[in-house]
C-alpha cells in the first residue's frame, strides 16, 4: 500500500549539526529525504576516492540524486558521510558521540550514518512485530555490518553472519 507505518526523522537542527561536523573532513555527504539519497555532484564525480569497490561506487551513483549542496535538502530522514581517510572518520565519531538526540552507526568501514535517537533496524523489526502481533522473542535477525549491531541486540534471536564484523559477532546470540 506504500503506507508509512512509523516515522521518526532526525530534526533539521541535528542534521545540520552533523553535516557541519562532516564538512570539516574530506567526505561525500548524503542527506536522505522520503527514502531518496541526495549527494553533492562535485564529490560524486570522484566516487572512487570514497568507496572501496567499483560495485559500491556504481551502487551509490545509481541511487543518489546529484545536487549542488546537500544543505538544499532540509527535511531529512537521516544523514551520512563516506570518509576519504579513516583517521578523519575516527575523529568525527568522537565528536558525533557528544551530540545528543541522535543514533550513529555505519554499514561500511569508512562511513557514519546518523538517525534520530532510537532509530535503528531493531526498532523497525519490533514495530513490524507489533503491527503483525509477533512478540520480540519470536523475531530473528541476521547481520554482518556494524549498522546491524543494535538490531541483533534488540530482537529475540540475533545471528551474525560468518563474514560479520567483530562487534556484530559480539552482539549476536548465534554465529
Amino acid at each position: 500500500t506504500e503506507q508509512v507505518l512509523s516515522e521518526m526523522l532526525i530534526s533539521v537542527e541535528k542534521a545540520r549539526e552533523i553535516l557541519d561536523i562532516f564538512s570539516d573532513y574530506d567526505t561525500l555527504r548524503d542527506v536522505y529525504y522520503d527514502g531518496i539519497g541526495y549527494s553533492e555532484k562535485e564529490k560524486l564525480v570522484h566516487i572512487q576516492d570514497y568507496v572501496m569497490t567499483k560495485a559500491m561506487g556504481e551502487y551509490i551513483l545509481n541511487t543518489r540524486v546529484p545536487v549542488e549542496s546537500v544543505e538544499e535538502k532540509f527535511e531529512t530522514d537521516k544523514v551520512q558521510a563516506l570518509f576519504r581517510y579513516q583517521t578523519d572518520k575516527e575523529e568525527a565519531w568522537k565528536r558525533i558521540r557528544k551530540v545528543t538526540g541522535v543514533e550513529a552507526t555505519g554499514a561500511l568501514e569508512n562511513n557514519i550514518e546518523v538517525n534520530a535517537e532510537g532509530v535503528h533496524k531493531g526498532m523497525a523489526l519490533l514495530k513490524l512485530g507489533e503491527i503483525f502481533g509477533i512478540s520480540r522473542e519470536k523475531i530473528a535477525a541476521f547481520g554482518d555490518g556494524s549498522n546491524d549491531t543494535m538490531m541483533l541486540k534488540t530482537v529475540g534471536m540475533g545471528v551474525a553472519m560468518a563474514n560479520g564484523m567483530p562487534e556484530v559477532k559480539a552482539a549476536a546470540d548465534r554465529l
